[in-house]
Order: C-alpha cells, then sequence, then structure tokens
C-alpha cells in the first residue's frame, strides 16, 4: 500500500509541477506579446516622426523651388517690363524730336 501512496503522492506531485509549468508558460507568453506590443507601438510611433520629418523637409524644398521659381519669373518680367519701357520710350523721344523737327521746319 505503501508503493501505491508514493506513486499517488508522485503523480500529484508531477500533476502540481505540470500545473505550475503551465502557469509559468502563458505568464511568459502574456509577457511576450505585452513586450512585442510595446515594440511594434515604438516602431510604428518612429516611423510616424521619420515619415513626418521626410514629409516636413519635402515641403521645405518644395517651398525653396517654388521661391526660386517665382524669382526667376519676377527677374523675366522685369526685364520684359524694362524693355517695354525702353521701347515706349524711345518712341516717346522719336514723337518728341518729329514735333520738335516740324515746330522748327516752319
Amino acid at each position: 500500500m505503501s508503493m501505491s501512496l508514493d506513486v499517488l503522492k508522485e503523480i500529484r506531485t508531477a500533476e502540481k509541477q505540470a500545473k505550475e509549468m503551465i502557469e509559468k508558460a502563458e505568464a511568459d507568453a502574456k509577457r511576450i506579446l505585452d513586450e512585442a506590443k510595446v515594440e511594434a507601438e515604438q516602431i510604428i510611433n518612429a516611423a510616424r516622426e521619420r515619415a513626418k520629418n521626410e514629409g516636413e523637409n519635402l515641403k521645405k524644398q518644395i517651398e525653396q523651388e517654388a521661391e526660386q521659381e517665382i524669382q526667376k519669373i519676377k527677374e523675366e518680367f522685369g526685364k520684359k517690363i524694362r524693355a517695354i519701357e525702353n521701347i515706349d520710350q524711345s518712341k516717346l523721344q522719336k514723337a518728341i524730336d518729329f514735333l520738335v523737327e516740324s515746330l522748327l521746319a516752319q
């Protein structure tokens, strides 16, 4: 009978150890999942921050390029306006010369 009790005692000890191992495995699995979740959130946040920074840098670059184009257009129009003003002034000068010559011819 003693042997039967020893066997039952060993079975209960083995069951207790198995239960403890299962509980530890479940706790480890939960801890691993929690750590993975935190790590995933950190990766996502870092990716968002990189995307935000890249977006801001791209926006600045586009704004700078647009400003450069605006300056080029302003310079071109400035040259054209000055050319038009010069043409008008030369025509005005020709008109004045014509009038002066007409008056002097009389």
